[in-house]
């Protein structure tokens, strides 16, 4: 916020003052309407006054006073003259922005002039340097660029252009039609090991980005003026000056030079993904690939970002008419927030109406962009970097947010010197939006609350098993039947054990005719051998017997059958033990739930306590937490929980899954497994394989302190997956 000029003790109306002699006002007109755009040579800086505005000020010769100067004014513009009041607010913000300064050499005059001075200086040192985006000038490439026009210039001529945005469309047709062995490739982009050759690619799309520029700009009569090396974040990136398009009369030839750049690089993302269709060379592909990504990408996200000050941010500001749509914006949220919290009219030339309301908002938008991008970098560099990550994010903190708190701090103590009426009005409205907002965010819990996915499950079941290894034959019940004991489940069929049983049966039959030859013979050697074989045999044919029987699976308890994959199995070998089904009973049934790692602390305090659990649309029941399991696993609490049959738990198959089935599917991150015993009431009530949650309450943490964790480890995850693309693939035959 900046002290207005107090009226009463500075005679702003008996001064005289003198416009730079290096401006340069260029007329242009907006519809029915003429607007002047000034200027500031070398500095890359214009400002846009109506014409009322630029007849008053063009009389400001060092000679004229403000009084003389208002006079003539109103004479040539007649209605459309400027009052003094708004006469005044021209005069300060000309001071404001040092686009003049008092001639007077009174001591009156000379106090202001040196005030301002000395406010504006302050304000432009502060503003100076940014280590985090710093300007590096080489040389003057304008001669070069007028010399590369006659060979390069056709390629922004109508006719190519519409040329290109065909290819581009063509591009991205065949893009589309390839776009899974495009998104396969995808995976690796931002791995380390891929890191120098994105960077190659940046740095090249981006000299070329900026040579579209100057190629423009020249192409249209403007001048580059300089060129050199940008440090964005310390990371060096190349640009030129052709600010001086600002001078072109034609909004079109405008918008083309802005728009050059993210025209040649989307030009270059749609070449390269035309020969990437064609590749066949691995390494040549993966080249394209990054020439793809980083062209359409970074062009998308910041090249076509208004809220960034690059090309989208011009061609927005030429669109809505505001050439000087960042500075205007930020003076018109300070312009505001000056008058809700201080109270008091601006000073400054600023717009009203519906523009004001248009850079209000822009401004807003900014600093919630701003903060956001700052804030990304420093929670990323806290989780990347561990301890050094909380160095750099106090530096962070001291360049982003130290300095602007140091200018509001100068501007406090001006307001304190020119109202303290107004001052102990905006301390008490910023230390009450300052105590609600520090104890909603460290006092009140996280309104968020921490829940965990569930099915219903019998809780004590007969699992039925297959007592010999065979191939399944028939199923004679299906899933959810109520069975009783002595019912015939299942039939298997081993060739195996039939031949067995067979052999064993005929060799008994010999042995038996070999027994009886010998007692009518009387052999006694003989007999006595005979009959203990026979013995023998007959008890392995009662095993064998045995054994044939056990193929016919018959159900030994009384219940409701539970087989999620009986048509699965059907015709599959399985070993002896394996399982095949389960019999349960409908009163006893248990909650089984799946707990996340970020929900395990609060899940552990509920630990036999009684929770609400919800199934469906029914009113939630109470359930005990009986026990959660000490190790993480990848196992399915119950298929039925996997997102390949409608659950809620993400699945990557293992290397023995099959197609169009939920056999083999691991869960993408390690879980706990919990149980909830539900009373027989309510077990009656719930069908076995429902889905639902149980409601563990809120977090223990504050709403900031849940909001950091969160995103810290959200960041931490991305980059895990940035440096382990396969992370999540190399469990995949556990």
């Amino acid at each position: 916020m900046q002290c207005p000029i107090d009226n009463s003790t500075i005679e702003l109306t008996r001064t005289r003052m003198k416009l730079r002699s290096d401006l340069r006002f260029i007329p242009q007109q907006y519809g029915r309407e003429t607007f002047y755009h000034i200027e500031v040579p070398g500095t890359s800086a214009f400002y846009r006054v109506g014409y009322a505005e630029y007849t008053f000020i063009s009389l400001l010769n060092g000679d004229t006073s403000f009084a003389e100067a208002l006079a003539i004014a109103a004479q040539v513009s007649g209605s459309d003259a400027l009052s003094q009041e708004k006469a005044l607010i021209v005069y300060s913000w000309l001071l404001d922005k040092k686009l003049a300064n008092i001639a007077d050499a009174g001591a009156q005059g000379t106090d202001v002039c040196k005030s301002l001075s000395v406010a504006t200086q302050s304000a432009d040192s502060s503003r100076s340097f940014n280590p985090l985006w710093i300007m590096i000038p080489v040389a003057s490439p304008d001669r070069f660029l007028r010399a590369m026009l006659p060979y390069t210039g056709w390629m922004f001529s109508f006719s190519a252009t519409v040329a290109g945005l065909m290819l581009m469309l063509s591009a991205g047709i065949m893009i589309r039609n390839d776009w899974t062995r495009f998104w396969k490739a995808s995976e690796t982009v931002f791995s380390p090991n891929n890191w120098l050759w994105l960077f190659i690619a940046w740095i090249g799309l981006k000299a070329l980005h900026e040579t579209a520029h100057g190629l423009v700009c020249v192409r249209y009569g403007g001048s580059v003026r300089r060129m050199g090396i940008v440090l964005a974040f310390f990371a060096p990136l190349p640009w030129v000056d052709a600010t001086s398009c600002w001078s072109f009369r034609s909004r079109g030839q405008r918008l083309h030079t802005a728009a050059a750049g993210i025209y040649v690089e989307l030009l270059a993302a749609a070449v390269a993904a035309v020969v990437w269709c064609q590749c066949d060379s691995a390494n040549y592909a993966h080249l394209l690939h990054n020439v793809i990504v980083m062209a359409s990408l970074s062009t998308m996200l910041f090249n076509l970002n208004p809220l960034m000050r690059f090309d989208g941010y011009y061609m927005l500001s030429d669109l809505l008419n505001i050439p000087n749509l960042s500075g205007d914006s930020m003076t018109a949220v300070n312009d505001t927030l000056r008058r809700w919290i201080i109270g008091g009219n601006s000073v400054r030339l600023s717009a009203t109406g519906v523009q004001h309301h248009i850079l209000f908002t822009y401004g807003i938008l900014t600093v919630i962009w701003r903060g956001l991008v700052c804030s990304s970098i420093l929670i990323a560099a806290s989780a990347f970097y561990h301890g050094a990550g909380i160095a750099l994010t106090i530096v962070g903190i001291i360049i982003w947010i130290g300095r602007p708190l140091y200018a509001t701090g100068k501007s406090c103590v001006e307001v304190w010197k020119y109202s303290r009426l107004q001052f102990v009005r905006g301390l008490l409205l910023i230390s009450t939006v300052i105590t609600s907002a520090g104890l909603l965010v460290f006092a009140a819990p996280a309104p968020v609350m921490i829940t965990a996915p569930g099915i219903v499950d019998y809780s004590s079941a007969e699992v039925v098993r297959a007592a010999v290894p065979g191939f399944v034959a028939a199923i004679h019940v299906s899933d959810g039947q109520t069975v009783r004991a002595g019912d015939l489940l299942a039939e298997l069929k081993n060739p195996d054990i039939v031949t067995e049983y067979l052999n064993l049966y005929e060799i008994c039959r010999e042995e038996e005719i070999r027994l009886q030859k010998a007692v009518r013979e009387n052999d006694s050697g003989t007999i006595s051998i005979a009959r203990s074989k026979l013995a023998s045999l007959r008890i392995r044919l009662m095993d064998s017997e045995a054994q044939q029987g056990k193929l016919s699976i018959y159900a030994q308890v009384s219940g409701q059958v539970i087989g999620r994959q009986l048509n699965f199995i059907l015709g599959r070998y399985i070993e002896a033990g394996e399982e095949i089904l389960t019999i349960g009973s409908e009163k006893q049934k248990e909650f089984r739930l799946s707990i996340g790692a970020k929900e395990l602390d609060t899940a552990l305090r509920c630990h036999n306590d009684f929770l609400n659990v919800r199934v469906g649309t029914r009113t939630p029941i109470r359930g005990q937490l009986m026990r959660i399991s000490p190790a993480a696993t990848r196992k399915l609490v119950h298929p039925a929980m996997s997102a390949a049959s409608g659950g809620p738990l993400e699945v990557i198959p293992s290397e023995n899954a099959k197609p169009g089935t939920t056999h083999g599917l691991l869960l993408t991150e390690h879980r706990f497994d919990g149980v909830i015993s539900l009373s027989e009431a309510d077990a009656v009530g719930l069908r076995c394989g429902e889905r639902g949650a149980v409601s563990f309450g809120l977090p223990s943490e504050s709403v900031g302190q849940y909001f950091c964790h969160s995103v810290r480890r959200w960041v931490r995850e991305r980059i895990e997956q940035a440096f382990n693309p396969d992370r999540r693939t190399e469990f995949a035959g556990q």
